[in-house]
């Protein structure tokens, strides 16, 4: 844990001097974010593994919600120099942007995800709350519900085809996730027993309008806009995050038509310690598809030749991934390499039972979504097009939030299936059915 806290907790006295000195504070925020991340994956060799299984991890919870307060603080702060409130000249508020801007989508973006995927109330909504205040509080939804389950098929729009630049890709993943993300939460809230509560995407944009005005008030119109880009700097490496982690990889078609299980194959993963101690181990990708309520200190990389593992860092491949002929020189042969040498796919893994789960596990969900096929020109479904096909297959996530109406709440102990009602899940499983059923049949 102490790599953890180091590594995402050292730059903040740097964004602090930064923001309120400028000059070579700036520099030094940018540069630890930039070449010191760079040197010590490069220069120190450190193999960090995972904990035991079973293990629990207490102060995991709590460095998550100290980044999440610091992210809030942070946020103000870059917000204050971008808009000349400091006194800042040009030259340190470019750094700053850089740097914070990359302090957000490596560090405040992976805090948020691993909150999202807790189970325990207060944990899920700070995550969500940091996502709403990057203007990108739909991941909150589209993540759980729509990538975990459809990750490496047409129906993921956070899944990039071979061939796929990012740049089309960004559009696509952007919008068609906050449509998906929308229909299962409307098809959910409908099958609920008591949704007097507000609708998710409400929180959502009403959360971030109230930002937008917060940020108004303090900062005026310049404030507005570095908070704009600043938001728009972090959603893009949310994106690429995504983007390379994914790309080209699919799960592929097993017989009766079933998609097959998420593997470790399915993830690109990268190796470097630093970094990914920074990111709260969201390199080790495969580990987190494979059990997403894993905490990040119990994450271990893929046994060898298990996995696709990155040439470079993961901060790395985003920046070549952001020149799209570069991207496609290094990754496309490495992606056809691997799906000459993939191994055999897991076993298949049977459909719940519409009266109820068929399996042990939740994650028997994750199955059936046609293919992507290997091109860049694609165009993926509506958010549950499968479940018009299969409806007995439960929409929920393996991993996702405690139920809004009124229950007990367990101790935080990590586990991959908050839901526990076998009849509830029956009735959101024919909810999601007949509202994908309304869409197909409009088109």
């Amino acid at each position: 844990m102490y790599l953890f806290a180091i590594a995402t907790l050292l730059p903040v006295p740097l964004f602090a001097a930064g923001a309120s000195l400028g000059g070579p504070w700036a520099l030094a925020a940018l540069a630890y974010m930039t070449v010191f991340v760079y040197l010590m994956d490069a220069l120190v060799a450190y193999g960090g593994g995972a904990a035991r299984e079973g293990v629990e991890f207490p102060a995991a919870d709590r460095l998550s919600t100290l980044l999440g307060g610091l992210h809030f603080a942070l946020l103000l702060l870059a917000v204050a120099a971008l808009s000349g409130a400091t006194g800042l000249g040009w030259g340190a508020r470019i750094a700053l942007f850089v740097a914070f801007g990359l302090y957000f989508g490596q560090v405040s973006n992976p805090n948020a995800h691993e909150l999202i995927h807790r189970t325990r109330r207060g944990l899920f909504r700070l995550g969500m709350w940091i996502y709403i205040s990057l203007l990108f509080g739909h991941h909150t939804s589209a993540h759980r519900h729509i990538h975990h389950r459809f990750v490496g098929t047409v129906d993921d729009p956070n899944t990039a085809v071979l061939g796929q630049g990012f740049y089309a890709f960004a559009a696509q993943a952007w919008w068609g996730s906050f449509r998906a993300g929308a229909e299962i939460e409307t098809a959910l809230r409908k099958s609920r027993r008591d949704d007097s509560g507000p609708h998710p995407y409400a929180i959502y944009l009403g959360g971030a309008l109230a930002c937008l005005l917060l940020v108004a008030a303090l900062f005026g119109l310049r404030g507005v806009l570095a908070y704009l880009l600043l938001a728009a700097y972090a959603q893009l490496q949310l994106l690429v995050s995504d983007y390379v982690q994914h790309y080209g990889l699919e799960r592929r078609r097993e017989r009766h038509g079933r998609t097959e299980a998420v593997g470790p194959g399915h993830s690109w993963n990268a190796s470097h310690w630093f970094s990914g101690a920074m990111m709260l181990n969201a390199p080790r990708h495969s580990a987190h598809h494979e059990r997403p309520g894993t905490p990040y200190p119990g994450l271990a990389l893929p046994e060898g030749g298990t996995a696709p593992m990155l040439p470079y860092s993961l901060p790395v491949m985003g920046a070549v991934a952001l020149c799209p002929p570069l991207w496609r020189r290094v990754m496309d042969r490495r992606v056809e390499r691997w799906r000459a040498k993939a191994p055999p796919p897991p076993p298949a893994v049977p459909e719940p039972a519409v009266s109820g789960r068929a399996t042990e596990y939740p994650s028997a969900a994750l199955a059936s979504a046609p293919v992507a096929k290997p091109t860049a020109k694609r165009k993926p479904r509506p958010a549950a097009a499968n479940a018009a096909a299969t409806p007995g297959r439960a929409p929920a996530s393996p991993d996702a939030p405690p139920r809004q109406h009124p229950a007990p709440e367990k101790a935080a102990e990590p586990t991959d299936d908050p839901t526990e009602d076998p009849a509830e899940d029956a009735a959101i499983a024919e909810a999601v059915a007949r509202t994908m059923r309304r869409v197909t049949e409009t088109g």
